[in-house]
Order: structure tokens, then C-alpha cells, then sequence
């Protein structure tokens, strides 16, 4: 009777580390989509106008300018006009990745290799820290803002939907069967 006790507490532990890395990854996973979803940009508003959608003619107004029609193709904060601040994204385990490029060619669009950081994921461990970084060189002004240019806040408001990503999370992992309540 002692194995059997001593068996289904070590097979319970196991799926409960198993569901805490279930949550682990499923949460970063969400916060790391609400950090690099495309939102406003120059260049997307530039074509809107060109379009003749938002202009200030007949039965349009300046304020569709900002409205959903200014977007490529999502609704966050990550102004996207070539991409490259998109693309730039990176994530690890253990390390941040430090290294700071200003974009090749200006003329060019980039797209983000979202296979890379779904591999840093897939092996995620769940006990150590997973690290996310945007390598453009102008990053920091984009979240920040500079001089006449408020920021965007693209990580800083991801970040501050943590916990409600972990309780989703949570939330996800039960109703799979891997949580009880």
C-alpha cells in the first residue's frame, strides 16, 4: 500500500508540474502575440488616404484616419510600416539577446519568423526565464516615444496583461483536463 501511495503522489506531481508548464508557456505565448500584433502605422494611414478612405470629403472624417482602416491587418500597438521593428523580434531562454541593428534597407518589407520563437517555446522548460527583445535599432523610441512623438507602449502593455494571460491560461490548462480545480 506504501508504493501505491508514494507512486500517486509522484504521478501527481508530475502533472502538475506538467500543467504549470502548460500555463507557463501558453501565457508568454499570448503576451508575446499582444506584443508583436501589427497595429497603426504611417505607411498603412499614407494608403488609406491615398485610397481616398478618411479623407476629409464628403461623408468621411479626419478621425476615420486612426480608426481600423490606419491598420496592417491587426489591432495592437506595433506600428508596422516595413516590418522590420516586427521582424527584429526575438526570444530566448536564459539570456536576452542584446544585439542592436538598424534596418538594411529601407525600401525593403520584413516579415517576422515566427518559427523561431515558437521553437524557443516548444522547448521551454518552465523554470527558467524566457527573455523577449527587439534587436531595431529604434525600438526604445517606439515604445517610449522621443522629442513631438509619444510612444507606443507595444511592450509595456502586453507585459501589464500578465496575469490575466495566467489566469486564461490557467483557465485553458483546466478545461483540457490538465488542472483540477
Amino acid at each position: 500500500m506504501t508504493q501505491t501511495f508514494a507512486a500517486d503522489v509522484a504521478k501527481q506531481v508530475r502533472e502538475i508540474e506538467a500543467a504549470m508548464v502548460a500555463v507557463f508557456k501558453t501565457a508568454v505565448q499570448t503576451t508575446v502575440g499582444q506584443m508583436i500584433e501589427p497595429g497603426p502605422s504611417v505607411a498603412s494611414t499614407k494608403k488609406a488616404i491615398a485610397a481616398g478612405i478618411g479623407s476629409t470629403g464628403r461623408g468621411k472624417n479626419r478621425r476615420q484616419l486612426s480608426g481600423p482602416v490606419a491598420r496592417t491587418g491587426g489591432t495592437g500597438r506595433l506600428p508596422v510600416d516595413t516590418g522590420y521593428l516586427r521582424a527584429s523580434f526575438m526570444l530566448s531562454e536564459s539570456t536576452p539577446q542584446v544585439r542592436v541593428m538598424p534596418p538594411q534597407d529601407p525600401t525593403k518589407t520584413y516579415d517576422l519568423d515566427e518559427v523561431a520563437y515558437e521553437l524557443v517555446l516548444l522547448n521551454a522548460s518552465g523554470d527558467k526565464p524566457i527573455f523577449a527583445t527587439f534587436s531595431a535599432s529604434y525600438a526604445a523610441a517606439v515604445e517610449y516615444g522621443t522629442e513631438g512623438r509619444p510612444g507606443t507602449a507595444f511592450i509595456l502593455m502586453a507585459a501589464q496583461r500578465w496575469q490575466s494571460n495566467v489566469d486564461a491560461a490557467v483557465a485553458e490548462v483546466r478545461a483540457k483536463g490538465g488542472l483540477r480545480a
